[in-house]
């Protein structure tokens, strides 16, 4: 395999990281960074040549796109024309529809889009994939393949990659917001910051092993620690009477149509730039 990674910022170098800890050979790795410090770290630690954005585009049978949103298009634009015509096009850009990085590539160039998370940094990354109509399955392999050393990956349609945005991408920074905040209660009455803080990230990574290891709801685990007249009960009751759940599921709905907002907006530029 001949990978060709675009951007080697946090999620970039996670993946380097997580191929080359899954035996994937440095030789089969070129990175392109435009910031030539951290370039040249990456050479000097992993041993990854860091070349041209053109170069990389040459001979390539994967090109994996982990640069910002805005970045995609002329990126696209720049290298389109240089690729294979059955290199795989894997796009790690929140919020750009399939169809309008189509419009910068060759014709039948099979694209795969992917939202992945920064849980990807410990390895335990979540990452929804969706084909386009010009990825056959083994173009969606090739994909899971470089996804799974940083992760679980799933297959959704691509309609309902704003979703996953929502739910999946953004869905760390919830949790990091009630951590928080559970942590600030704690210091409040009276317990250190380093002691609240052991104590609710047990709590949470508990609540994540009974999920996975009973398969059982969360609502029906959740009932199971609220026993009546007790602490649980009395705490979620504060809680459903600030509306806390009404709250997340806006946030949820929120970060979903932001996503939407994002393609679109891309969409608009793109129909701009063209006149």
């Amino acid at each position: 395999m001949r990978i060709s990674l675009f951007g080697v910022g946090e999620l970039g170098h996670a993946l380097l990281s997580g191929w080359l800890a899954a035996g994937v050979p440095s030789a089969d790795i070129r990175g392109v960074e435009r910031d030539d410090r951290a370039a040249a770290q990456i050479e000097a630690t992993l041993d990854v040549r860091m070349v041209s954005a053109l170069e990389a585009a040459e001979d390539a049978d994967t090109v994996v796109l982990a640069v910002p949103a805005e970045a995609v298009p002329d990126l696209l634009t720049a290298i389109g024309a240089r690729l294979d015509p059955d290199c795989l096009v894997l796009s790690l850009a929140a919020g750009v529809p399939i169809a309008l990085m189509e419009r910068y590539l060759p014709e039948r160039t099979p694209v795969v889009r992917a939202m992945p998370n920064t849980a990807v940094s410990a390895r335990e990354g979540m990452c929804v994939l969706s084909s386009g109509p010009d990825a056959d399955e083994e173009h969606v392999l090739r994909a899971e393949q470089l996804l799974r050393p940083v992760g679980e990956v799933i297959r959704v349609p691509e309609d309902q990659q704003d979703v996953a945005a929502a739910l999946s991408g953004s869905g760390p920074a919830y949790f990091y917001e009630i951590f928080d905040h559970m942590i600030r209660a704690g210091m409040r009455l009276g317990v250190t910051e380093e002691a609240a803080g052991l104590m609710v990230v047990q709590a949470a990574q508990g609540a994540v092993a009974m999920l996975q290891g009973t398969r059982r709801s969360p609502a029906h685990l959740r009932e199971a620690v609220a026993t009546p007249g007790g602490t649980t009960q009395a705490a979620l009751a504060v809680l459903r009477e600030h509306g806390v759940g009404t709250a997340v599921e806006s946030a949820v709905r929120a970060g979903a149509l932001r996503s939407a907002e994002v393609g679109d907006e891309l969409w608009a530029s793109a129909r701009l730039s063209r006149g």
